[in-house]
């Protein structure tokens, strides 16, 4: 069987793991975008966050509070 790519965690050896195959570089990139994302999450301007509240009619909110909300009315509609 062949040698495994995956470097768990850590992107840094999943990245040279990867060259080491001659492999595209944009997975690890991608995956480490990814990562930032996940712990840091989108940052908006006020502006931007001003124009979403006018379009959604609310202020945006947080996933976990969307997936509550979805919760309780899937609940309810059963």
């Amino acid at each position: 069987m062949g040698k495994t790519l995956y470097g768990g965690h850590d992107f840094d050896r999943w990245e040279q793991e990867m060259r080491s195959h001659a492999l595209p570089g944009w997975p690890s990139t991608f995956a480490r975008c990814t990562k930032r994302i996940s712990i840091r999450g989108f940052a908006s301007t006020a502006s931007q966050v001003s124009r979403l509240t006018e379009l959604l009619g609310h202020p945006p909110r947080s996933y976990a509070e969307f997936a509550a909300d979805a919760a309780l009315r899937w609940r309810a509609a059963a």
